[in-house]
């Protein structure tokens, strides 16, 4: 039983020397000497194409190595917390207190181990989710010039809005890693990626735009457009990262300034708001039609 336990616990410290001084070392090189071909200018480049793994150029098999890393990183992560679980697990039928403290302590070492690959993997994501994020750095450009002030001739008018292209564009992205990319590492970079979307538009919202009654009603419908395109390209948090924005274009919408009233407080049953009620105000100001004097004497 001794010598059994012995060789149980020479293998562990084995596996340990490996997973931390070699592979983690090793995908972790790898990767950081590829991000820099997740610049934006290569992505953007790549969005045009139908198939990323198609291309045979240096660069892009590079990239290619750079994700297909990102993919080696998670299944090692998700590997090594797999057998943190056995251990801990099996340190249930071990008899002798030292030896039970023992498996443990390796069901510990293995988990923070999982806990390294992780971490690496998901700032990684958050660099390359950063890089796409710029692909849309012209229709987001397009978005700041425009005016939401305008008539009813207008209104009706129908027009490639900017949320057609960043949907087009979106997909394109989603098309090209999929041949290359885990499902979980897709799922996790396009949730970073629309996270960061989203707050852009929200900036150029309120910093740049101005709204009347029409201007609001046209720009709900727009963000009620991109959360249900995106949505429906896969299973991802879309709806709640974009919730701050549909709330927004929901109060730009309304017909008066004091109509948030009958949505706040008591009144919101299971609307559930994400902006809070300085915020709600500075919306309003966004509509050149409500007065500021009203806005700011509004009791919320």
């Amino acid at each position: 039983r001794t010598e059994s336990f012995k060789c149980v616990h020479s293998v562990l410290v084995s596996l340990n020397s490996i997973f931390i001084q070699h592979i983690f070392t090793m995908l972790s090189d790898r990767l950081t000497s590829r991000v820099k071909f997740t610049k934006p200018d290569l992505l953007i480049e790549l969005t045009e194409i139908h198939e990323l793994s198609s291309e045979n150029s240096e660069t892009r098999l590079k990239l290619c190595e750079f994700v297909r890393g990102l993919n080696d990183v998670d299944a090692m992560g998700e590997l090594v917390l797999k057998l943190g679980d056995i251990l801990s697990d099996s340190a249930e039928f071990c008899t002798r207190n030292k030896e039970k403290e023992c498996i443990l302590h390796w069901s510990y070492i293995f988990k923070e181990t999982s806990s390294k690959f992780k971490k690496l993997c998901t700032s990684m994501l958050q660099r390359v989710s950063g890089s796409y994020v710029d692909v849309f750095g012209s229709t987001l450009q397009f978005l700041s010039t425009l005016s939401y002030v305008f008539s009813h001739d207008k209104y009706e008018e129908c027009y490639e809005t900017w949320t057609g292209q960043i949907i087009e564009t979106f997909q394109k992205i989603v098309q090209n890693l999929l041949p290359i990319i885990s499902i979980a590492n897709l799922k996790k970079l396009v949730d970073c990626l629309l996270e960061e979307l989203a707050r852009r538009i929200e900036m150029i919202v309120m910093t740049r735009l101005r709204f009347n009654h029409l201007g609001g009603l046209r720009f709900e419908r727009e963000i009620r457009k991109l959360v249900a395109n995106l949505a429906g390209f896969m299973q991802c948090q879309t709806r709640d990262i974009f919730s701050r924005l549909s709330q927004i274009g929901m109060v730009l919408s309304f017909e008066a300034f004091d109509e948030i009233t009958d949505y706040w407080g008591d009144r919101a049953g299971l609307l559930t708001w994400h902006i809070n009620r300085s915020e709600v105000k500075r919306i309003l100001q966004l509509r050149v039609d409500f007065r500021l004097e009203l806005i700011e004497s509004l009791q919320l």
